[in-house]
């Protein structure tokens, strides 16, 4: 059995971030610590900080001690939000990951610019709730189908969710050109989440089964997934103890990847697991 790692895998600028951002709380605050929502998705690393007494509150309204410090998660919330907690009393730490910070500027832009904003994502996500919570005049996409439900009567300004598929959004924007629709568009997806797609594809031709690591609510690390099964036979694993239930009989090529939620630990983990087979 041969294993090779992808190039780009594991932990993203933002998310780093925001990491960071937990950990230095933790060890210079006095107040109690609460996280509005799952910093990142990853089940592992949340119950790391969770274990070390951090908070997890899945809305505003349940915050039930002001002067705590409140982290604001890497996915964002509407500005509303921020507004609320810091009149509520917290201390507001926002871990938002500075790129998704630009979508929500670039979409406030454009609709005070009279345009419909269109986002390509998923509608339930966090990231993309916080970027729509801000808006009044927007639709959510996520495939070509969701335009033709869509009356343009305004220019549309079209941005994605910083973990999707970039070849799907060049697919929206060529069909919106096709549509001869009145658009502006911004390529919002991340270049870690390029990167780690790019890699992907590459070990997935050379591999005879890749193994994707990340937790089975992450976005980037479902994308990867689809990714790499249009292309070869593909498990989705949240650690190593998941390999356990795994036919890896067959397997004599193994690549392994994992979405930018997923610490380096993790990772190692199945790297020692397979090795030691």
């Amino acid at each position: 059995m041969e294993l090779k790692i992808a190039e780009k895998s594991g932990y993203c600028f933002g998310v780093q971030r925001a990491i960071d951002i937990v950990n230095d709380t933790i060890r210079n605050s006095e107040k109690p610590i609460v996280i509005l929502g799952p910093l990142i998705h990853n089940p592992y690393v949340m119950a790391k900080f969770e274990s070390k007494g951090v908070g997890v509150i899945t809305d505003i309204k349940y915050l039930d001690v002001p002067n705590s410090d409140l982290i604001i998660r890497a996915h964002g919330v509407p500005d509303s939000v921020v507004k609320t907690a810091i009149d509520m009393g917290a201390n507001v730490l926002d871990a938002t990951c500075p790129k998704v910070k630009e979508v929500h500027k670039l979409t406030k832009d454009a609709e005070s610019k009279g345009c419909h904003v269109l986002v390509f994502g998923d509608k339930d996500h966090p990231e993309v709730q916080g970027i729509i919570g801000n808006l009044s005049a927007y639709s959510v996409v996520s495939t070509t189908t969701d335009l033709d439900d869509i009356e343009f009567r305004n220019k549309a300004f079209l941005v994605s969710q910083t973990t999707q598929n970039i070849d799907e959004f060049i697919t929206m924007v060529d069909y919106l050109k096709a549509k001869n629709v009145d658009f502006e568009f911004v390529n919002t997806i991340c270049s870690a989440t390029r990167e780690r797609q790019d890699c992907a594809k590459l070990l997935a031709i050379e591999v005879d089964l890749m193994v994707v690591i990340g937790g089975k609510n992450s976005s980037n690390t479902n994308k990867l997934c689809s990714i790499c099964e249009g292309i070869v036979r593909t498990v989705h694993i949240e650690s190593s103890k998941d390999l356990e239930s795994v036919d890896l009989d067959s397997a004599k090529n193994i690549g392994i990847t994992a979405g930018a939620s997923t610490p380096g630990w993790l990772i190692q983990g199945v790297v020692d697991y397979l090795e030691n087979l």
